[in-house]
């Protein structure tokens, strides 16, 4: 259980992660 917990943990994490760099990409065009 807790390695599964650990694994969605990191994906979410690494989404946002993405997320900001694509917000961030976004800003720094607009």
């Amino acid at each position: 259980m807790e390695k599964i917990t650990v694994a969605a943990f990191m994906s979410s994490v690494s989404q946002e992660i993405t997320a900001n760099r694509v917000s961030s990409r976004l800003n720094g065009f607009l």
